[in-house]
């Protein structure tokens, strides 16, 4: 199977939300499939929301594949404007879910037993005004009191 460069994402557009849970339980397939996020490192200010077609009340489902080539802990944290959740391997991993202006989410950990690429699943919305959504890691063997990174696009893959 090929996979192909970055993230795969569905919008539901023009709805106001106030929390990744009045969104999550829905399917992709509910929503309007937009261009592939290359790298989830988006600040738009007053822009359009991710490669949607507007620029207020969003919701995105973002997902594919993550590659993590090493075993280890990773650290995974985003920065975000308004509410963000991520599920890694089908397992909740962290969320900022709430409206809020740019911040950064709890930094966590991740243990990875066997290097690969492993499922991601991200849900995203912006509510008004401002948008952003950056997802950082560090990876296992970095000092732990380095920067984190931008996940690479080099990392992120789906199934077109």
């Amino acid at each position: 199977d090929k996979l192909a460069d970055g993230l795969a994402v569905s919008y539901y557009l023009y709805e106001i939300f106030n929390h990744v849970d009045e969104f999550a339980h829905r399917s992709p397939e509910d929503g309007e499939k937009g261009p592939p996020l290359l790298v989830v490192n988006y600040h738009t200010g007053y822009d359009n929301v991710l490669t949607s077609p507007t620029d207020d009340g969003v919701g995105a489902h973002i997902s594919g594949y993550i590659h993590l080539a090493k075993s280890g802990t990773y650290q995974f944290a985003f920065e975000s404007n308004d509410g963000v959740r991520l599920h890694l391997n089908g397992e909740f991993v962290l969320e900022d879910p709430d409206v809020h202006a740019d911040q950064f989410s709890e930094v966590v950990n991740v243990e990875v037993a066997t290097a690969g690429w492993y499922p991601i699943t991200i849900w995203y919305f912006e509510k008004r005004n401002t948008s952003t959504l950056r997802l950082y890691w560090r990876e296992p063997g970095a000092a732990p009191d380095s920067d984190m990174e931008i996940v690479p696009g080099k990392a992120l893959r789906h199934v077109p």
